[in-house]
């Protein structure tokens, strides 16, 4: 059976960057999962992440404090709180890197946009590059084959603006307040939260069981 799955990211979030690798993983071992990537904006532009923390400084600080907690659950994860607590640009806001994502994913599809995801979130995370930076998007996408022109141009054009503005509305409608979510058959369960594997595993099965029930 085949089960349909929407997962809500945004590559600013430290949570996202270790339950991505997981999802993989249970995506490799369990049959019949399909995956929909949707745009969630933690602070979807510079004023939104002021009005959230009081100051780009303020909220830098309180996000760092949260890839502490993400680096807490995964050792092992490539987070480096050192280069970007000293990283001179001011903190990045969502929107840029998520139109990215939707731009690459009209020349790649969902496979495409998922490992364009991981490339932002390992920039931003483990190399403290700025996901503001228009050539950062744009090399990165260029490393996964998109073509420049075509990214470009996709990713300022209106239609791409609607389709992120289409993903958080459909967050509002599931009533995603954070991410990472997953939301499975349209609504039916939302799973939140950096879940280890064999909880997520675990949760998934059992809403598989409960449709064969049916």
């Amino acid at each position: 059976m085949t089960l349909f799955i929407e997962f809500f990211h945004d590559p600013l979030c430290a949570f996202c960057y270790i339950f991505s690798a997981r999802l993989r993983s249970l995506v490799e071992e369990i049959e019949g999962l399909e995956i929909e990537h949707r745009a969630f904006a933690l602070s979807a532009d510079q004023n939104d992440l002021i009005r959230r923390y009081g100051s780009n400084q303020a909220g830098k600080e309180a996000i760092l404090s949260q890839w502490k907690r993400a680096l807490s659950l995964e050792p092992q994860a490539q987070i480096n709180l050192e280069s970007m607590a000293k990283a001179s640009f001011d903190f990045p806001y969502s929107l840029p890197p998520l139109l990215a994502l939707k731009a690459i994913e009209n020349q790649l599809g969902a496979s495409g946009h998922w490992d364009y995801f991981e490339l932002l979130q390992q920039a931003h995370l483990s190399e403290a590059r700025n996901l503001n930076d228009p050539e950062v998007l744009i090399e990165l996408a260029m490393g996964l084959g998109a073509k420049r022109k075509l990214f470009i141009e996709d990713m300022a054009t209106p239609d791409t603006l609607e389709l992120v503005e289409a993903d958080l509305e459909l967050a509002r409608m599931y009533q995603v307040h954070a991410v990472p979510s997953l939301v499975v058959e349209r609504g039916e369960w939302v799973i939140s939260g950096a879940l280890d594997l064999s909880d997520l595993k675990a949760r998934i099965l059992a809403i598989q069981k409960d449709i064969q029930g049916d």
